[in-house]
């Protein structure tokens, strides 16, 4: 299984099971609204149950962007506490599991924003072609962990299974 998160305020996680498991099959596991104690030992207890030998976690990264940081009304680092809740378990469960770790930064999936569209390569089109989108902005964070979770298989892994599909 590869599990891909996207942290944050409104944190998304998705998980794809390869064939021989399940075939090509998604699914979205989990949304956590805000930072609390609560949220993040679910997270923690979530890569503890899911989380087997061989699996890998792809994660977005944190990445504190000094040149905006005078154009935002307040900085955010929902995120970063998310992150390390990743790094912690990995630390301590994942390795000995022989469970990778592949750090992301979020343009690598999620590209830029602009209003609604995204400048990535899998874009809401592809998603929609995949059959895997799901429209509205409370999957928006959802829609950015299956991005990563497809940047990873397609170009990390270099698996064209699911390029070869928009064809």
């Amino acid at each position: 299984m590869i599990i891909a998160i996207d942290p944050g305020p409104h944190t998304g996680i998705a998980a794809y099971y390869p064939p021989p498991n399940f075939g090509w099959y998604f699914e979205t596991l989990l949304f956590l609204e805000g930072v609390t104690p609560a949220n993040c030992a679910h997270l923690y207890d979530l890569l503890n149950y899911k989380v087997q030998r061989g699996d890998t976690i792809v994660l977005e990264k944190f990445e504190y962007q000094k040149e905006k940081a005078q154009t935002r009304e307040y900085l955010n680092y929902d995120a970063s506490e998310y992150v390390g809740v990743v790094k912690t378990w990995h630390g301590i469960y994942g390795k000995d599991r022989g469970a990778g770790l592949a750090l992301q930064s979020p343009s690598q999936a999620v590209g830029k924003h602009t209003g609604d569209d995204r400048t990535c390569f899998w874009d809401n089109e592809k998603l929609k072609k995949l059959g895997l989108y799901k429209p509205g902005k409370q999957f928006r964070h959802e829609m950015d962990a299956l991005r990563h979770l497809l940047y990873h298989v397609s170009f990390t892994l270099k698996d064209n299974e699911f390029i070869n599909q928009l064809r």
